[in-house]
């Protein structure tokens, strides 16, 4: 499925360890890394519902509001490094995609230096009844990320902030993540709480004076300050030495200052899926 604003849909990875310090969307699933870099694809089938105009402008079958959709998508995930930089793109992450630097690290804590974009194009003008509004432009955010492993614990923190102009705002997040090996699954919980300024949260879920006047039931609306919490769980089989089989559930609970969004009618957004996915 498509990353978007607030409800990323987060897919479970593979096997446990510390060895590749990553985004801990990956790590809390484990990979048995057998180098720094890797690469892996998949297909996986999602069902969730969104109640956000336009999260998904680019499939019918979540374009309409309210609707529970279903989709079947390819993907690839890979980390890729060298002297202490790296590139990310993992398809489970709440970033699209990210480049940084790996400034101080030893076997408990790494500390990077990154450079990412986080909330993907949001396009509510697609949406019938939504018209006058314009596209949600996606932003480049810079900062810090910070990641602790203890056991099976991870914990990480980052705090971003828009460099490119398009929204000046900023964001700061926690992540607590466990795994345990039940047989020969290897299951997850990743709780989550996001912190998104007012500039950030307007950006995308604002209604302005201009887009409310093209309009005949849409008001103009300044979005505040939000905070938005997750709760990811998950189980991960592998099939033979490059196969894995991936299943998870994932619920973001929304802020009123989202909800009260006129593009946006439910607090509560969900989604179900299962993935396979070879590794090299």
């Amino acid at each position: 499925m498509h990353t978007k604003p607030a409800v990323l849909f987060i897919y479970a990875s593979a096997l446990w360890s510390s060895v590749l310090a990553a985004d801990i969307s990956r790590d809390v699933r484990g990979t048995d890394a057998r180098s720094e870099s890797f690469a892996e694809v998949g297909v996986g089938f999602g069902l969730g519902r969104v109640a956000i105009a336009g999260f998904n402008e680019g499939n019918d079958e979540f374009s309409e509001i309210d609707e529970v959709g279903a989709e079947l998508v390819l993907f690839l995930s890979t980390r890729l490094e060298w002297e202490g930089l790296f590139v990310e793109l993992f398809h489970e992450s709440f970033a699209l995609g990210t480049v940084g630097y790996n400034a101080w690290s030893n076997d408990e804590v790494e500390f990077d230096l990154i450079l990412t974009s986080t909330l993907g194009e949001l396009d509510p003008g697609d949406v019938a009844g939504f018209e006058s509004l314009n596209e949600r432009d996606a932003a480049v955010e810079a900062g810090v990320r910070s990641i602790v492993y203890s056991d099976d614990n991870i914990l990480q923190f980052e705090a971003i902030a828009d460099v490119s102009g398009t929204h000046d705002g900023f964001s700061v997040s926690w992540q607590f993540g466990r795994n345990w090996q039940v047989r020969n699954w290897a299951t997850h919980a990743l709780l989550g709480l996001r912190y998104f300024s007012d500039d950030m949260t307007d950006h995308y879920f604002g209604v302005s004076a201009s887009e409310a006047s093209g309009a005949d039931v849409l008001n103009a609306y300044r979005a505040d300050e939000a905070i938005v919490s997750s709760i990811d769980l998950g189980a991960t089989r592998p099939i033979n030495e490059n196969w894995v089989f991936r299943a998870n559930a994932t619920v973001f609970r929304l802020p009123d200052s989202v909800l009260d969004s006129p593009f946006v009618t439910e607090r509560i957004a969900w989604q179900l899926g299962a993935n396979a996915v070879y590794v090299f």
